[in-house]
């Protein structure tokens, strides 16, 4: 565990702390309680969104009408200090801790691996602007007590080397190859990461940017497909466009926004022994589009490819512009994956319909996705609505959201599949060993439905959420193959019909803005799990566990 950036830290806190004051609006942290609050105003349009689907720290940047009209009006924001003609802004710090009573719980939390015990995060920062230049310092430190509980069998292909005292103790119980460890080691588990750090240059909307950033995809809420702030964050360098109106000829012709990106991805110490493998490169390329019969509609395309680091091509972001296979790009050295996303807010309803569909393999010409465009998809849908309440210093926002990873059904023909694995890319879709798409995993389904009411001293809200973890454990069962990592039975095949996983989350959060700039939020949720280990074989009594979690945090705004 490193932990002298803090140090550092404190002394810029120091400095910046007696610079003057302007006011100015500010970049917002990903998932962050002021974050949402903004992004609640923009369903009725109290405030605008300075992005359509690429969002990271830098990109966050709502823009608020003169006069705020919202539950928060009057409460402070964060200052901004100038330096000549640089501006600052300090970042918390914001401490986070929560605890498990039985299993893991917890998603979209980067680098924190909130699993049995006690987990704690610490976040602190500092942004510097000026000249076109953006430098932002925002390490994170976090721990996590990692206590034991039982785990499913891992795959069989884990019980050999390289893997045996790796994966095959802790390794992930599904379709193979996967680095997702269900439990990080028998030991407590101490780490950080540079967080929200990087260093960026932007000309007008043109910008590029080398750090460690975490990237939300599109406009999910939960469960983005492919790219969120899950996994740890990693290194990573883009170049594109943010938002910009094309105007040609005195018409508009929309607005454009365009990202692309290659990133380091990291091997967790619990999957193989192999030390030469412990590298990926992820490209990505997101494009996205807002047409001028209706800027409140945006369509975006977001595609990434995963290859090995020794395989490394920076010009491999002209291969995700080709949509069939046709090049090495899209056979079994590399593996990719792409979506389709669909966002529209109507602000005169405060409401907002959002879609994302995905695939990772791709047919290899327009006959074959026609045949059945189904094959290795994923989805999401959901919406957002804002609800006026009996006050009007109150505010309601219902949140419903919907995802299915599960594997399409033409992979019973052949072999066993899963969206988030890759047989040559034995770490699948993960960074650190947790997942850089939908937090939830892959092969399964999610159902969320979430009430918040904003009120002028923070907020309150309710959730419930069903989830199958990955059904694909069960499915692979019944395919026949030969894959090393399955063992085809067809009397555990006919058993597998009783073997699902459920994990049903019933939640309470809340936020309370203490004085100006300091709040506590808090979280208390019953998490019951039906056959957490795939081992029952009836529906009449099989083993549950009981899982309580409660959480803290305490958020300082100077």
């Amino acid at each position: 565990m490193k932990l002298s950036a803090s140090g550092g830290i404190r002394v810029i806190y120091t400095i910046v702390f007696f610079f003057t004051a302007v006011a100015v609006t500010g970049q917002e942290v990903l998932l962050s309680d002021q974050e949402a609050y903004y992004d609640t105003l923009a369903l009725t349009g109290n405030a605008e969104r300075s992005y359509l689907s690429f969002r990271t720290l830098s990109d966050s940047r709502p823009v608020l009408p003169e006069g705020d009209t919202g539950p928060w009006t009057g409460v402070k924001k964060a200052e901004h200090y100038s330096i000549g003609a640089i501006d600052a802004r300090i970042y918390g710090p914001d401490l986070f801790a929560s605890y498990n009573s039985n299993a893991p719980l917890g998603q979209n939390d980067g680098l924190l691996w909130q699993g049995r015990g006690a987990n704690m995060s610490l976040s602190a920062g500092v942004r510097f602007e000026g000249y076109g230049f953006e430098a932002t310092l925002k390490p994170v430190v976090a721990c996590s007590q990692n206590a034991a509980f039982d785990l499913a069998s891992p795959a069989a292909a884990y019980a050999n080397q390289p893997y045996t005292d790796k994966a095959g103790v802790w390794g992930y119980p599904g379709v193979a190859y996967i680095d997702a460890p269900q439990r990080f080691g028998d030991d407590a588990v101490y780490d950080w990461s540079w967080g929200d750090s990087e260093i960026r240059y932007s000309w007008k909307t043109l910008t590029a940017g080398f750090g460690t950033q975490s990237i939300w995809l599109g406009p999910a809420r939960i469960n983005p497909l492919i790219h969120s702030n899950n996994a740890p964050p990693y290194p990573k360098f883009d170049i594109g466009a943010r938002p910009t109106r094309i105007l040609l000829f005195g018409k508009d012709f929309g607005t454009f926004e365009a990202r692309a990106f290659w990133g380091m991805l990291s091997e967790s110490d619990y999957f193989d022994s192999d030390d030469t493998n412990d590298e990926n490169l992820l490209t990505g390329l997101s494009v996205s589009y807002s047409p001028p019969v209706s800027h409140q509609l945006v369509i975006g395309f977001h595609r990434t490819m995963l290859s090995k680091w020794s395989d490394r091509d920076t010009s491999a972001i002209f291969d995700l512009l080709w949509p069939f296979m046709e090049s090495s790009a899209g056979f079994d050295e590399r593996d990719q994956r792409a979506s389709i996303t669909v966002d529209y807010l109507i602000p005169s309803v405060g409401l907002e319909l959002y879609t994302e569909w995905a695939k990772n393999d791709y047919s290899t010409n327009l006959e074959s996705l026609l045949r059945y465009p189904f094959h290795a998809h994923a989805f999401t849908i959901g919406g957002r609505k804002s609800i006026p309440l009996w006050r009007s210093d109150l505010r309601g926002e219902l949140v419903l959201e919907v995802t299915s990873v599960e594997m399409s059904q033409d992979f019973q023909f052949s072999w066993p599949s899963t969206f988030y694995a890759h047989h040559i890319i034995t770490q699948g879709y993960t960074n650190c060993g947790q997942w850089i798409g939908a937090g939830m995993g892959t092969g399964g389904n999610s159902q969320y439905a979430g009430f918040t009411v904003y009120h002028s001293r923070g907020s309150v809200g309710v959730h419930v959420q069903r989830i199958n973890p990955d059904n694909d454990v069960l499915f692979a069962r019944a395919v026949k193959t030969t894959d090393a990592g399955i063992s085809p039975d067809p009397g555990r095949a006919d058993s597998s019909w009783y073997q699902f996983k459920t994990s049903l989350v019933f939640g309470v959060t809340g936020m309370y803005r203490v004085w100006n700039g300091f709040s506590v939020s808090a979280e208390t949720a019953y998490n019951l799990l039906l056959n957490p280990t795939y081992e029952n074989d009836n529906y009449n009594d099989g083993p549950k566990w009981h899982n309580f979690r409660v959480a803290l945090g305490f958020s300082y705004q100077l």
